[in-house]
């Protein structure tokens, strides 16, 4: 399924065909937003978690592809409640297979302001087609004078309130909002609208007394065969006016909220509706084309209506039972089931991940293979999040980890560089095969105290899947994270699976493994600690260095030595720092005292490239060039020969590289080692997925015991009862397999199982 770009998050939104009794076009359809939203009470609150109250149309929804837009009404928004109401036109609902749409949401996406506005935004106007005359959700605050109650269509049809309505009259309705109309004198009148030969009115309406009252006049003129007036009688029912003639169809008027829908067609026939219900029908003259239309009253003058409205429709054709049908189950909201849906799978029973964003504004261009630093700890990443729940869920073990792609289940090679559950803290190596430079790349970690060790893709320093994580181009790649002490050989590692260990000199101690800028560092005293690993690499004419040093010293201080005659230091007058062979050098003048420095010979022997926290510097070779680099032995500080002195500050990180590393590359490597390249998300739970269906017998809805069973354990995962009046079923299960669903037929005292459903993969996750 195709991803709206530039959206990290979104829901799926299923209406099941069994509610659709024919297939519906352009259909528009409210999405209740809430911490109870469509058929089984969905909690969507992250939306609002993310979005807030400014949220900027930062959301869109789409069709079934995933990608191609519709347009939304943004009818009531309130993050501080968690609640919003929006409309959105579906070009074709089916009856014979689920419509899904999915809505999507993120804060760092653009505002969609060409598919996204309020009410009377033209893509607002958008989601009702040509054929509504008034569209009216009664969201506005009545108190506001001439034109205050907003039509949604193109047509501009607003209504003004009359009477004494204030601003505490505007309440909450059904779903959204409603204007309460107190029976006294509050009406709304909305002036000129040109209805066709066929139409159609809907009121969503809560009476709040039994006497008359009148819902809705269209051109109301009393003794006139044209216009018409919907009223409820309280001795006689139902009445339907036209001019001074009246139908009474009878029924009864429940105190709660109900559609009734009034149609008629060009044959005179005039039909009227309770929710879903025909209340009955009859012929009279059709309403006049051109007809001022009032809301709650005959005029403003008379028989107005107790009772809260929450929504007038009205239509330029005889609607469908099953547009009538929908229409009903949509302002219910009972007509979509939500599922929370993520980019990716999981990876199979683990029980806890946290979603890794890598910021795509720190990324210049795509970079294959990338390793990055993921630090774990109370105040980590972008955003100085707490994820310290990973070390109380795991706790005695460093790896019941896993960290996949974007999809959720391809792993991906993990190192450990520290883990300390004293304090809470751990430093983490990743390799990424592709971080992306136009849209943000993401990654999941995984964490589950069940779980064994996975030692195929976690591991510590020196170990295979550890090793994996630096590519074939790292010559030497230190932490810097072990302990000098005792000068004991091979004792600072190397992760690559070139084992170069460094062996420690001058007589370093336990004291001088120190905090350092990602996890650990080593402490150099300025006099004789040195690092040297003895192997000799080939670099074939080109390399890359980085490393990460904090000075304490304002002397000659040594960063790093990469043979005999290539070294990387610091000059006590200017700061000025120098790339040397035996008699050339390269200088710039940097001056911050803790950085990433990094150092590129491109092949051509006259120029090179220094880079200090990510910035690039341009230097000038002096006097000529002598570089030799086809054989190096790496050496980090050490006594050289007598006229250089030692470093006095900390190493950190040391990498060499036998390739030019792309500037996009050193950047990130940058970002990455000083923990502002990973945003972390909430924590996410093992999804639930969901079934659900219909029980039905010889076609009518019936009651009946509905159990779940994993189908590769035969395993009872959970049951229910169908409703007795729909036949409606929702089962749950935290596995994603196959499963089949049995109907327990109970009724007059049988008792026997029928398979109903079999090999079935879940409809989604809850």
């Amino acid at each position: 399924m195709a991803w709206l770009s530039n959206f990290s998050n979104r829901l799926k939104l299923t209406i099941p065909a069994d509610g659709v009794d024919s297939s519906l076009t352009d259909f528009p359809v409210m999405i209740n937003l809430s911490s109870s939203s469509g058929k089984t009470g969905a909690d969507v609150t992250p939306v609002f978690d993310e979005l807030g109250d400014d949220h900027q149309k930062r959301f869109a929804i789409t069709e079934n592809d995933g990608i191609t837009q519709c347009y939304i009404e943004i009818e009531y928004w309130d993050a501080t409640e968690e609640r919003a109401i929006l409309w959105t036109k579906i070009p074709t609902i089916y009856s014979s297979v689920d419509t899904d749409i999915y809505f999507y949401w993120d804060s760092a996406a653009s505002g969609n302001t060409a598919y996204v506005g309020d009410t009377g935004d033209t893509p607002a106007q958008n989601v009702w087609d040509d054929n509504f005359k008034l569209v009216m959700h009664m969201a506005q605050d009545p108190s506001g004078g001439s034109g205050a109650i907003k039509d949604s269509t193109s047509n501009a049809n607003h209504g003004t309130p009359n009477g004494s309505m204030t601003s505490a009259d505007l309440v909450d309705g059904k779903v959204g909002k409603a204007i309460d109309f107190d029976g006294g004198n509050d009406t709304a009148h909305v002036g000129n609208i040109t209805f066709a030969s066929d139409y159609t009115v809907m009121i969503v309406v809560y009476p709040k007394v039994t006497t008359a009252s009148v819902l809705f006049a269209a051109n109301w003129a009393y003794g006139a065969e044209e216009g018409r007036t919907l009223k409820w009688d309280s001795s006689q029912g139902w009445k339907v006016y036209t001019g001074n003639l009246n139908n009474v169809i009878g029924g009864s008027l429940p105190l709660e909220y109900q559609l009734i829908t009034l149609t008629s067609n060009s044959d005179n026939t005039v039909a009227l509706y309770r929710n879903t219900s025909l209340l009955g029908s009859f012929s009279r003259p059709i309403l006049a084309q051109n007809t001022d239309f009032w809301i709650g009253s005959e005029n403003n003058y008379q028989n107005f209506c107790n009772c809260d409205i929450s929504a007038i429709y009205c239509y330029n054709e005889v609607c469908s039972t099953a547009w009538i049908k929908a229409t009903y189950h949509s302002n219910w909201d009972d007509f979509i089931v939500f599922q929370q849906e993520v980019e990716t799978n999981w990876l199979s029973d683990w029980s806890n991940r946290l979603k890794l964003t890598i910021d795509k504004d720190k990324i210049d261009s795509v970079l294959v293979d990338f390793p990055i630093n993921i630090t774990l700890s109370s105040d980590t990443g972008i955003t100085n999040t707490d994820v310290t729940d990973v070390f109380t869920t795991i706790s005695g073990s460093s790896k019941k980890i896993a960290i996949t792609t974007s999809d959720g289940i391809t792993q991906c090679y993990v190192e450990i560089e520290r883990w300390d559950e004293g304090v809470e803290q751990a430093n983490l190596w990743t390799k990424v095969s592709v971080v992306n430079s136009n849209e943000d790349t993401i990654l999941y970690l995984y964490y589950d105290g069940s779980k064994s060790d996975n030692d195929s893709y976690v591991g510590d320093t020196g170990s295979a899947p550890a090793q994996n994580v630096w590519d074939d181009n790292f010559k030497l790649v230190m932490h810097m994270s072990q302990d000098p002490n005792g000068d004991v050989a091979d004792a600072i590692k190397d992760s690559t699976s070139g084992v170069n260990h460094g062996t420690p000199a001058g007589g370093m101690t336990s004291v001088d493994i120190v905090d350092g800028k990602i996890g650990k560092a080593i402490d150099f005293d300025g006099n004789d600690d040195s690092i040297a690993t003895t192997a000799s690499v080939a670099f074939n004419g080109v390399a890359t260095i980085d490393m990460c040093i904090k000075l304490t010293q304002p002397a000659s201080i040594r960063g790093i030595s990469m043979s005999l005659t290539n070294v990387f230091y610091t000059h006590s007058a200017n700061d000025f720092i120098y790339f040397h062979g035996t008699s050339d050098y390269f200088r710039i003048s940097i001056t911050t005292v803790e950085c990433q420095l990094s150092i590129v010979y491109d092949g051509d022997t006259s120029t090179s490239r220094v880079c200090c926290n990510g910035v690039f510097y341009d230097i000038t070779q002096q006097p000529g060039p002598t570089h030799d680099i086809s054989a190096w032995s790496g050496y980090i500080t050490g006594h050289i020969n007598s006229d250089i002195t030692n470093m006095s500050g900390t190493i950190d990180e040391v990498r060499q590289s036998d390739i030019v590393r792309s500037d996009a590359w050193i950047k990130a490597t940058y970002h990455s080692n000083w923990d502002e390249l990973v945003s972390f998300g909430a924590e996410q739970e093992m999804p639930t997925h969901y079934y659900y269906g219909y029980i039905t017998e010889g076609g009518a809805p019936v009651s009946r015991t509905v159990s779940l069973y994993n189908r590769s354990t035969g395993e009872l995962v959970s049951n229910t009862i169908s409703n007795v009046s729909t036949g409606y079923y929702y089962l749950t299960t935290p596995m994603s397999g196959e499963h089949f669903i049995v109907a327990l037929d109970d009724d007059a005292g049988k008792d026997y199982n029928a398979l109903i459903l079999d090999k079935l993969l879940p409809r989604g996750i809850e």
